[in-house]
């Protein structure tokens, strides 16, 4: 799956991915010009589509997986697109290797459905453990503040959190759309008086990042955040002054600065570098504004590609989802790049294991972005 340019043409993004099947073929190339999996060669079929709702995600995953009968679909549907992963992995029964998971969908599932990147529901619990080891969370009196987007994940932190010591003063859950500025920018109007009445000194946000960010700040509530999605984090949207978000904590693997230079990195860019030397990628540490970004196709596309050959490699040459899901499992810790540590399991769909804690810095480049605070760890459950 690739992402369209058409998000920089509606200026909703400031920078496109580059040349997305280019990199896509240059790796599969490479596979292939290897043996590639078992022998066999993978025959790539690429379909663009627009993350802005389910529309074409609905068209894209229909077309991949009924005109095309492809075996597994690489990256999935991100953003406002998510839900239709479903299609992918429940109605279509294709193998899925990308999008984000939740509880509901991947009840959903009928095909393997695995993760490269961390789970929510997962980074909740790792999120606290790695503040617990700190002593972060001693004498924290902490609101439970979450979106519609992630109810599951929602849930999952009023479970955890007592048993980390600290029961939510005050559950406050956003129906509203992040995107909807004015119905959630209403809906903080009440729900300050509920958190200050509360005693909160701090909130752990779950879901609706920008908006309940831009919610607890405009109300005059001055407590200390704690967001579970770095990604959103990272992203927040010209609605939210980054000002709003300096010092909020977070849950983070590999920075792009950090990822690209890493060795395990280093393999996808060799690769990359050496098929297509007059390509116009620049690094992250260089990168400004408007700048393509090539660099996060080249990472992600790399480590989808890699964790589909490691599983399909070790399924043997009876591939079918039973062999493939058995491999995936029996697969042990991995390393995937950017990502030193990696798992599956039966009740695991998610593989990364990498993680530190980091702080929003509002001053970090144009409108901020996460900076590490602890090393990154195996959180291997």
């Amino acid at each position: 799956m690739c992402i369209r340019d058409s998000l920089k043409e509606l200026q909703l993004s400031p920078q496109g991915w580059g040349d997305q099947i280019l990199i896509y073929d240059t790796f599969i190339a490479d596979i292939n010009n290897n043996g590639g999996i078992n022998g066999r060669m993978i025959e790539p079929v690429y379909r663009f589509y627009s993350p802005l709702g389910t529309t074409e995600a609905e068209a894209a995953c229909l077309e991949l997986t009924e005109d095309n009968e492809t075996f597994a679909v690489l990256g999935g549907f991100l953003g406002p697109s998510e839900a239709a992963n479903t299609c992918i992995a429940g109605v279509q029964n294709t193998i899925l290797i990308g999008g984000q998971q939740t509880a509901e969908r991947l009840a959903e599932a009928q095909a393997p459905w695995l993760q490269t990147g961390g789970s929510r529901s997962r980074r909740i619990e790792v999120l606290l453990t790695l503040l617990e080891g700190e002593g972060m969370l001693e004498g924290r009196s902490v609101a439970l503040v979450g979106g519609i987007d992630a109810q599951d994940d929602f849930e999952r932190a009023k479970e955890l959190m007592p048993e980390f010591g600290f029961p939510p003063v005050v559950e406050i859950l956003m129906e509203a759309a992040d995107g909807d500025i004015p119905a959630v920018d209403a809906a903080w109007g009440s729900f300050s008086e509920a958190l200050r009445v509360s005693g909160a000194d701090t909130a752990l946000i779950v879901g609706s990042t920008s908006g309940n960010i831009r919610g607890i700040r405009n109300n005059g509530l001055d407590i200390d955040l704690w967001a579970v999605d770095n990604d959103r984090l990272n992203n927040l949207g010209e609605s939210v002054d980054p000002a709003w978000a300096d010092g909020t904590v977070t849950l983070q693997s590999m920075g792009d600065v950090e990822a690209w230079d890493d060795e395990t990195v280093a393999e996808c860019r060799r690769i990359f570098d050496e098929a297509n030397p007059d390509a116009p990628v620049i690094a992250p540490a260089d990168a400004v504004e408007g700048d393509e970004q090539w660099f996060n196709p080249i990472m992600a596309y790399c480590r989808w590609l890699q964790a589909f050959v490691l599983i399909a490699t070790a399924a043997g040459p009876d591939l079918t989802h039973d062999t493939f899901s058995e491999a995936a499992y029996g697969l042990g810790d991995f390393t995937l790049p950017a990502q030193p540590y990696n798992s599956f399991g039966p009740d695991k769909p998610d593989a990364n294991d990498s993680y530190r804690l980091a702080e929003y810095d509002a001053s970090v480049g144009a409108r901020g972005e996460a900076v590490p605070m602890t090393d990154i760890v195996d959180v291997t459950p």
